[in-house]
């Protein structure tokens, strides 16, 4: 077996972002009335809060104009509700602002039932845990709360690759650890069903996910495997910047951002990056090493083409298996092997043997 890593007790004083980072997400990705700059000062506000970083002079004269002006952004763009929250809560956490107007921000969603007009369980729970962060409270839903136990106790859902599922996993687990601030109290079938999206996180070669699920098990007092964090590390050192003129295409801040504050909560170094000098009218491009491997993909075609031979029992499968694959893939699956002592348990869903559909 793998060996795991083990968490520092209590919450130590953790590496930060470094101010420049936070400065080219506010300044210089996106124009601050866009969509993605909200998503993306949410997540930067709510990293340095966590980690308990201080908001700089610079920082502050930046955001002032937008969180002045919140509230009426908020009225006018409801939709976007949950991300104004997030920024709000944060930035009061962070004495950005006053906490007196995000508070009245989450009443007035409250008192519009803008929570109600959500048709996903995942984004409703995220309502009622910005709702509990003012101090408010979403009306009881007890049917809601079992159909999300349901959906994270079902360890097969995340052991097919289904990165939206993944994905929602993770961030009802950050919900209710309160982005690691508490226990979430999973049951053993949910840590299950996050180390199997670990597996999957891990056979794809995807270090954006299984940051956050290693995340996720943290908060939950849980020790991912050691050649998970190695993963993670290797990636965090691989990330290339770019200063350029014109908009942001897809890039992969967001991968930087998860790994390091992983790295960052396993007691490791984090947020060590230089980045370039950021010219006016330059935007900044993160860029992520691309997996030499594609394990997942060649796994999934080897069971494919195995037909009625296809079993789901990973004694019987191994040899078979990790024989039909390229040594680089093979070393990876017989890694997930060794690294997860649940292994069998998920390639039993993963395999999808025994399945016929008539017609």
């Amino acid at each position: 077996m793998s060996q795991v890593i083990a968490f520092p007790a209590g919450r130590l004083a953790r590496p930060r972002p470094d101010e420049a980072l936070v400065l080219a997400i506010v300044n210089n990705r996106w124009p601050q009335d866009s969509v993605y700059w909200l998503k993306e000062c949410a997540e930067i506000l709510s990293v340095m809060e966590e980690t308990g970083a201080k908001a700089s002079p610079a920082l502050q004269a930046a955001l002032a104009p937008v969180l002045d002006d919140l509230p009426r952004r908020l009225a006018f763009f409801p939709q976007y509700y949950r991300f104004f929250l997030a920024i709000a809560l944060s930035a009061a956490a962070l004495d950005l602002m006053p906490r007196a107007r995000a508070v009245r921000m989450a009443e007035w969603v409250l008192d519009q039932g803008w929570p109600q007009s959500e048709l996903s369980d995942a984004n409703r729970a995220e309502a009622g845990w910005l709702m509990q962060r003012a101090g408010l409270e979403l009306p009881a839903d007890p049917a809601m709360n079992d159909r999300l136990r349901r959906f994270m106790e079902r360890g097969a859902t995340f052991a097919i690759p289904n990165r939206k599922a993944a994905y929602e996993l993770t961030h009802l687990v950050f919900y209710l650890s309160d982005q690691g601030r508490q226990n979430p109290h999973l049951s053993k079938a949910a840590v299950a069903s996050l180390r199997h999206a670990g597996t999957l996180a891990w056979l794809e070669q995807n270090a954006d996910l299984l940051a956050e699920i290693c995340l996720c098990l943290a908060h939950a007092g849980q020790n991912p495997p050691e050649i998970w964090l190695n993963f993670i590390v290797d990636a965090a050192k691989g990330f290339a910047f770019e200063a350029k003129h014109g908009m942001v295409a897809s890039d992969d801040l967001h991968c930087l951002l998860v790994c390091n504050w992983f790295l960052g909560r396993a007691g490791h170094p984090a947020f060590r990056d230089r980045l370039p000098d950021l010219g006016p009218g330059k935007t900044l491009t993160v860029r992520g090493e691309r997996p030499a491997a594609l394990p997942l993909r060649e796994l999934s075609t080897c069971l494919l083409g195995l037909g009625d031979t296809r079993a789901a029992d990973w004694d019987r499968m191994r040899d078979i298996v990790t024989g039909a694959l390229t040594a680089p893939s093979r070393d990876i699956v017989l890694q997930a092997e060794a690294a997860d002592q649940g292994f069998e348990a998920f390639f039993a869903a993963f395999a999808r043997a025994g399945r016929v559909m008539a017609g």
